[in-house]
């Protein structure tokens, strides 16, 4: 779920990389912490706010398999209620 759609850890190795960044070219260590903080945070809260999202790959089926899917989920039989109960619960 980290690497889902949302900006989390691409926000998190930016972070990283601007502190260790600052550490190369020896800034204050107390600047430093302070600004990859702010920076982040700023970052992460945007893109909730304004709702940035990763592109989401999706890997489409060939229309064979949906139509052998769709043949066989008809043909099952209904589950009883302790069965679903069961499966549901998982």
């Amino acid at each position: 779920m980290v690497l889902h759609k949302e900006l989390y850890a691409s926000i998190a190795l930016l972070a990283g990389v601007m502190y260790f960044g600052m550490m190369y070219f020896t800034v204050p260590e107390l600047i430093t912490t302070i600004a990859t903080l702010v920076v982040g945070f700023t970052a992460r809260m945007a893109t909730v706010q304004l709702r940035w999202r990763l592109p989401v790959f999706v890997l489409e089926e060939p229309k064979e398999d949906k139509l052998l899917e769709n043949k066989a989920k008809k043909a099952e039989k209904p589950l009883s209620f302790s069965a679903f109960l069961f499966v549901s619960a998982r």
